[in-house]
């Protein structure tokens, strides 16, 4: 036996375009993402720490909005990193790549 209520449900997804993902869309699910990571800092690490995480952050997502490989990077330092300075270093080497012969050690 078929419901008049299933009936419209059929065709109400059988109406139904693909769901696509905004620009917009994906720069506020990254906004959020970056207010957990400052969250997470701030508890982990204390407010100084968290703020300028949040402006070395702010420079990596206007260097490349695109690209979320840093925000997913710098998430996952968030806890590996046992202090909160070892946590900046990483994000200035990466805002701030060493350039060659420069003094940085090499592997």
């Amino acid at each position: 036996m078929v419901f008049p209520s299933d009936e419209r449900r059929r065709r109400r997804h059988a109406t139904r375009q693909p769901a696509t993902v905004r620009f917009d869309d994906k720069l506020r699910s990254e906004g959020c993402a970056l207010a957990v990571m400052h969250q997470v800092a701030e508890r982990k690490f204390g407010t100084e720490t968290a703020d300028r995480l949040a402006e070395w952050l702010k420079k990596l997502r206007r260097e490349d909005v695109t690209n979320p490989e840093p925000t997913r990077v710098v998430g996952e330092w968030l806890f590996e990193c046992e202090s909160g300075e070892t946590l900046l270093d990483r994000v200035e080497g990466l805002c701030e790549p060493s350039a060659p012969g420069d003094g940085a050690a090499t592997d």
